[in-house]
């Protein structure tokens, strides 16, 4: 079973300040940061239980933020076929103020909310919708792009979840238009406070009531410290469910994201709803996060330091080859040497030369992040640094091919007029590296481009 999740993933700033400095302007206090967005966090929470995810967003292209949650998304092993770039959207962020651990005011920016849901777009949702068992969406959408996405579900008969993300998003599923089914969604969830901001003070809410205005069949409104309440047409699966039961909390922070995380989860296992038994997967998703400083568990936060210990693992493989290579060089330029261990000259200088290109070129370039493919990027700048020395030695055959075989027949070293040609080798071997290099990431991105049109 294979969920698409699509929705929000932006950098998260969460600044934490104690009350006497409230106040102030400049208020000291801690930071943290994360990668978050409630699409982001639900598809992470199921990618941690080996869950078959994808999350289909869009992010700012060339952005310091995209690179950092590319990494991250790495990390958790997520299906990244969906992280479309484009360079017309703002930043993807969330920055927060909370006074000893309680959220009091935010600011927010998601990408893909600004992304209009043009025909190449509803080409590659068509697609992607297609492909997958359930749909979960998140209200940093827009109302237009969750119909757009309804209308593709209902298409290929595919039920949608949907989870509301703040008190001032919720209503964008009051306005939804209805879909060609009597609900449009299979379950929405939302908290208490998103609830009473649609029904006011309303005293008396049953389940007909809730679930006619949401157009679900199912709805589950949470209550903080006080456990939470599922709603239903079907009046088997009317449910009040108790607190998790955890007694150190670190954050409450993504506790909602985690729960309906927990109910994708047992859904795509039961392909209905058991609460008694959902109950059990609830507590270990939520129970899982509140032990945990971040919006997701534990081990899934960026992990800067692991991807500073790759670049610098390749930075120093890039630093020895150049250096093997200047190294042989000089060998060959200063000292006399005999015709074999030139021709291994002629072939080990420009194969690490090219290497070295290709490494150089990967690690300033920063097209592909911690490209996958770097050991077959550098591999054929290696390659294409030999066929520099083949493609020279062809073309200076009735010079070369003689006098190698004068040197040879007679066993005499390498004459001075033939040494510089190893440093030419070094310089064009090096250049045809970045070559290599440069070619690949501008196929890799024109292949990103065209992801959904080639399945």
């Amino acid at each position: 079973m294979k969920t698409l999740v699509i929705g929000s993933v932006h950098l998260d700033i969460i600044g934490n300040y104690d009350l006497s400095v409230k106040s102030h302007i400049d208020k000291e206090g801690s930071l943290k940061y994360s990668v978050g967005g409630a699409a982001y966090n639900i598809a992470a929470n199921l990618s941690y239980k080996k869950q078959n995810v994808s999350l289909f967003t869009y992010l700012k292209k060339d952005s310091l933020s995209t690179e950092v949650i590319k990494s991250s998304l790495i990390d958790t092993g997520m299906d990244t076929k969906y992280i479309l770039e484009d360079s017309d959207l703002n930043e993807s962020g969330y920055i927060s103020h909370s006074i000893s651990g309680n959220l009091t005011s935010a600011v927010s920016s998601m990408a893909i909310q600004e992304k209009a849901f043009d025909e190449q777009v509803k080409e590659s949702l068509d697609t992607a919708i297609r492909s997958y068992d359930l749909i979960v969406v998140e209200t940093n959408l827009t109302v237009e792009q969750i119909e757009v996405i309804l209308d593709f579900s209902d298409k290929y008969g595919k039920p949608v979840f949907i989870c509301s993300v703040s008190d001032s998003k919720c209503k964008r599923i009051l306005n939804i238009r209805q879909s060609q089914k009597s609900d449009s969604f299979r379950f929405v969830s939302l908290n208490e406070n998103e609830l009473s901001t649609i029904f006011g003070t309303e005293d008396q809410l049953d389940s007909n009531t809730i679930c006619n205005k949401f157009k679900s069949e199912t709805v589950l409104v949470t209550h903080g410290k006080k456990g939470y309440t599922v709603f239903s047409r079907n009046k088997s699966e009317e449910f009040c469910g108790e607190p998790v039961p955890v007694t150190t909390i670190k954050s409450e922070l993504g506790a909602g994201d985690a729960l309906f995380a927990a109910v994708v989860n047992h859904y795509l296992i039961n392909r209905k709803f058991n609460w008694q038994n959902c109950k059990h997967t609830i507590n270990e998703y939520v129970g899982r996060v509140l032990k945990s400083e971040g919006a997701t568990p534990e081990g899934l936060n960026i992990k800067f330091q692991k991807v500073q210990s790759k670049e610098k693992i390749q930075s120093l493989l890039a630093l020895s080859s150049s250096l093997l290579a200047a190294i042989f060089t000089a060998i060959g330029f200063f000292i006399s040497i005999n015709v074999n261990l030139y021709a291994i000259l002629f072939l080990t200088i420009p194969f690490l030369s090219g290497i070295s290109g290709a490494f150089i070129r990967h690690l300033l370039g920063k097209g592909n992040n911690i490209s996958k493919d770097i050991i077959t990027n550098i591999s054929l700048g290696g390659v294409a640094g030999l066929l520099v020395s083949f493609t020279f030695f062809l073309s200076h055959w009735s010079t070369l091919g003689n006098s190698i075989s004068t040197m040879i027949s007679k066993s005499e070293v390498v004459p001075e007029n033939m040494r510089p040609i190893l440093g030419f080798l070094l310089l064009s071997a090096f250049v045809a590296g970045l070559a290599v290099e440069v070619a690949f990431e501008k196929t890799a991105k024109k292949n990103y481009n065209e992801t959904f049109k080639e399945q």
